[in-house]
């Protein structure tokens, strides 16, 4: 039930190949000794993307800092 309330499935067959949209978080709050490269590669985006979608002009974060988390390219 948790499942198909998170993925807005109809029914309760799941089908071999479907595509189960699970999501992430849009955003992800800086945790201490975090970098924007590990932030980036755990959400699968690349730091210059991280860094547009915040508009940073430095890797500098701060503990506490809310990352918006863009969605990813098709």
């Amino acid at each position: 039930a948790a499942l198909q309330a998170h993925t807005r499935l109809s029914g309760t067959p799941i089908h071999p190949g479907q595509l189960l949209l699970l999501g992430r978080p849009a955003v992800h709050r800086v945790r201490r000794g975090e970098s924007l490269w590990e932030i980036a590669r755990r959400y699968g985006l690349s730091v210059a993307t991280l860094k547009a979608a915040n508009g940073l002009s430095s890797d500098r974060l701060v503990v506490g800092q809310s990352l918006r988390l863009p969605s990813p390219g098709p």
